[in-house]
């Protein structure tokens, strides 16, 4: 083993029912894009029982569809142009419809397939979505056509991760105001906004992060009730011993003040863990160790001089889950939790925890009973 990512299923299901339990009366867009921020799309699509997935590329959906998956799908980007909304028909997606350029493909679009639409608000946060002035005239455009769905009207939160943050009530104004006396269902909160908006929840809400077992906000994630899904661990490739002066990795970036012993590890920038880390730590056993030096494309290296275990080479030590949260270990690499769980390249392979465990066990249990001794002893 060099580097995996282990994924609790059972953490995922369980953080499901938390967001359920924050909107009981709404249905849940699972957000799964970027690789389900890393976690494995299709691992984590097979073990969602959401009632929508939210992606970002046609090319995360077909993936999804290729294998199976027959949930509900929005591209949550919506098409950019003709080709795009054939391709959008074909995949039997929902598309998200922001920007006037969209309604006047669709008016020209006279096939018999009905498109489910989203249909979104720029209520403030000024990045996708009809501006204020104008969503009313382009949503009474997309209403007088016959061959569209709209599922929903939605808008998204700048600043949801604050509670009662005077923007955030901004947009919840406006977003009441355009929607006012429309019948369609309304989606509007994200995890964030679950967290600390939740009488805001309407007919759907949008949870990414916090389905993955990671705090939305500054609430701890034992106070939530979440479990973190993913660990991402790695392996004790060799130990070395440093003489007081001498320097580790490129750039000579660490030397020991002492007699040192250092141990490598098989992970490296080529595997998503960033090349220089502010004060990291990798967890083994019950205790912190220290990253030093630079990380290089395969490797890193941890101080273990004074490690209260003896460390073994083939160990396992954690670079972020269960027993170091990934927001502790970002806070110690300097970048946020965000594009550190998207980073997880695609070459560290996503394994499902549970399955492994069991798998460990009846191997154990087929050792003792058959006293197997494995080729090579």
């Amino acid at each position: 083993m060099r580097t995996q990512a282990l994924i609790d299923t059972d953490g995922l299901r369980h953080n499901l029912a938390i967001a359920r339990g924050l909107a009981p009366q709404s249905k849940i867009l699972a957000m799964i894009k970027a690789n389900a921020y890393g976690h494995g799309l299709l691992l984590c699509a097979e073990t969602l029982d959401a009632d929508f997935f939210g992606v970002a590329t046609l090319e995360e959906a077909y993936a999804l569809r290729l294998h199976g998956i027959s949930k509900r799908i929005v591209l949550t980007p919506g098409f950019q142009n003709k080709e795009e909304l054939i391709h959008v028909m074909d995949l039997e997606l929902d598309t998200m419809v922001h920007y006037p350029h969209q309604v006047e493909i669709l008016e020209k679009y006279h096939g018999s397939y009905k498109i489910p639409v989203w249909y979104k608000f720029n209520t403030g946060m000024h990045r996708l979505g009809f501006a204020y002035e104008e969503a009313l005239h382009y949503f009474s455009r997309l209403e007088k056509l016959s061959n569209i769905e709209v599922v929903a009207l939605m808008s998204h939160l700048a600043s949801a991760d604050v509670p009662n943050n005077p923007h955030t009530l901004l947009q919840l104004e406006r977003f009441d105001n355009l929607t006012k006396g429309l019948p369609h269902p309304k989606s509007l909160l994200n995890s964030a906004g679950l967290v600390n908006y939740p009488s805001h929840a309407y007919d759907i809400v949008r949870p990414g992060m916090l389905v993955y077992g990671v705090s939305p906000t500054d609430a701890d994630i034992q106070n939530l009730g979440l479990i973190p899904v993913m660990t991402l661990q790695a392996s004790v490739l060799s130990k070395v011993k440093v003489n007081q002066g001498e320097s580790v990795g490129y750039g000579s970036a660490w030397t020991a003040q002492e007699d040192s012993e250092i141990a490598v590890i098989g992970c490296g920038y080529g595997d998503g863990y960033p090349q220089v880390p502010k004060a990291a730590q990798v967890y083994y056993k019950d205790q912190l160790l220290p990253i030093i030096g630079r990380v290089s494309m395969d490797f890193l290296t941890i101080d273990i001089t004074d490690c209260r275990h003896k460390m073994e080479v083939g160990d396992a030590v954690e670079l972020w889950g269960k027993n170091l949260p990934v927001n502790i270990a970002a806070a110690g690499i300097g970048i946020g939790v965000y594009p550190l769980l998207t980073g997880v390249m695609a070459r560290v392979p996503r394994k499902d925890a549970i399955e492994l465990s069991m798998y460990h066990q009846s191997y154990q249990k087929f050792k003792t009973q058959l006293d197997y001794k494995p080729k090579g002893k």
